[in-house]
């Protein structure tokens, strides 16, 4: 637990993916977009591809401030499956990286 009152890594992942989950169930065929900090971000890895969400996520996810990561549900043979279209997309603040003061 990062502090003695706080929620430990599963507890989140677990809030955040039966939010993701429930967002999802309630807005089905509907574009949702959702602002929010990395961790959520390291949820939807986890939420979107099946992973565990009691255990450490097997790949380091570190998303750029206000970047962008955009899942889209995809059509497949058998069944729908969720596809990562974009992840930590920072392109919209190129202007502000390269601009000289």
């Amino acid at each position: 637990r990062p502090v003695s009152t706080g929620e430990s890594w599963s507890e989140f992942m677990f809030r955040a993916c039966t939010a993701l989950n429930r967002i999802t169930q309630k807005y089905a065929g509907k574009t949702v977009v959702l602002v929010a900090h990395g961790g959520i971000i390291e949820a939807s890895f986890l939420f979107f591809s099946g992973l565990n969400i009691l255990a450490p996520t097997p790949i380091f996810i570190d998303p750029a401030y206000t970047s962008i990561t955009h899942w889209q549900k995809a059509r497949g043979l058998t069944q729908d499956r969720w596809r990562l279209e974009r992840y930590n997309d920072a392109l919209h603040l190129a202007p502000w990286l390269t601009a000289k003061p």
